[in-house]
Order: structure tokens, then C-alpha cells, then sequence
């Protein structure tokens, strides 16, 4: 119960001289969820999702790299992977359940990830939750998978844009511009 990638011709046939017969395995963990990926310009692959966190109750955005042949590019981030929060936490809501949604490389090989981040505590009974600020948020890297210290804060651009309840499910879509700015279209409220 893991992510993995496939490859197809341009017949639409497995590609068995990709990884292994075809198949690549990018995470072996039940816990992480694919959301989008993205195709370098030097034919490695990058998926980001979401992994589970707080028993899965919350979520962090996670981004893994495969090389061309289907391989984990274990040069990228920690051993092939970066875990990113998207979100920011305070003493009362001590919890962050991020939502991806999509990931753009630019022309410089920097890597921009989007989505939003609701922080949360869990009450007493454990199964629900008392929501405090929902962030819209992009994270951007580096080629090498450090967060890109020079956007943002600390790598991470975050504006509020609810306090209290709960955002909608589908994270926002963004565009990446060619001079490096970034567009952000997202639903404000959760449906009711």
C-alpha cells in the first residue's frame, strides 16, 4: 500500500525498461497521497502530495524526486524527499492539515508548490476538531530541495484567509508567471 509511478509508451504500452518493469516506486508508505507532479526539463520526475501526520488527523505537504530511469533521486531534499508546512501553528491550535494542489517548474529550476493549511486542535474525544487560521500558501525550492529562503518567509509565502471553520476540501490552483510571480485562485469557505 504505496505510491508508485508507471510509464507508457507513446503507444500506450508499459514502458518495461523504465524502473522495474515499467513500475517505479516512490513511496512505500500508506501514508502519503499524490496530488500533482511535474517533469523537469532534465526528465526527472517530482510528485508532491500530502503525508499523514497527528495519527492521521492532519497533513504535510511532501514532495519526492525520481531521476529519468524511475529511480529515487536521493540528491533531492533528505534522501529524496522534502516535507513542507504549508501552514503555521499557535499555542491553541498546535496542528496543521495541508492540502496540495499543484506544483510548477520554473525556468531557473526552482519548484513551486501550492495549496492551503488549516490549523487545528483535536478535542478531547479526539475525532473532531476546533479550526483556528486557514492559510493559502506556496512554498518554493530550490533545484536541490531546500526551501528557497529568499520567497516568503523562510520559503513559504502564507496570506489568511478564513479563522475558525474549516476550508473547502480542494486546495487552490495557481499559475507561475514568467517574470516569477505567482497568481492564486481558491474558494473561500467550505461548502455548508
Amino acid at each position: 500500500a504505496g505510491t508508485v509511478l508507471l510509464r507508457y509508451s507513446s503507444q500506450g504500452a508499459l514502458d518495461t525498461a523504465f524502473a522495474t518493469n515499467g513500475t517505479a516506486l516512490v513511496s512505500p508508505d500508506g501514508d502519503f497521497t499524490p496530488a500533482a507532479m511535474a517533469v523537469q526539463a532534465d526528465g526527472k520526475v517530482l510528485i508532491v502530495g500530502t503525508a499523514s501526520t497527528d495519527e492521521g488527523h492532519g497533513a504535510t505537504a511532501r514532495i519526492y524526486r525520481l531521476r529519468s530511469n524511475g529511480s529515487i533521486d536521493t540528491s533531492f531534499g533528505a534522501g529524496g524527499s522534502r516535507d513542507v508546512t504549508l501552514g503555521a501553528t499557535n499555542l491553541l491550535t498546535p496542528q496543521t492539515l495541508d492540502r496540495v494542489g499543484q506544483i510548477e517548474v520554473g525556468g531557473n529550476g526552482n519548484i513551486l508548490i501550492g495549496g492551503h493549511s488549516s490549523a487545528y486542535s483535536r478535542e478531547a474525544n479526539g475525532s473532531s476538531r476546533s479550526y483556528g487560521d486557514s492559510f493559502l500558501a506556496a512554498a518554493r525550492l530550490t533545484s536541490s530541495g531546500n526551501l528557497d529562503t529568499s520567497f516568503g518567509a523562510g520559503g513559504v509565502a502564507r496570506t489568511t484567509y478564513l479563522s475558525g471553520r474549516e476550508p473547502a476540501s480542494h486546495p487552490p490552483m495557481f499559475a507561475l508567471k514568467r517574470d516569477g510571480t505567482c497568481l492564486v485562485a481558491a474558494s473561500d469557505a467550505a461548502p455548508t
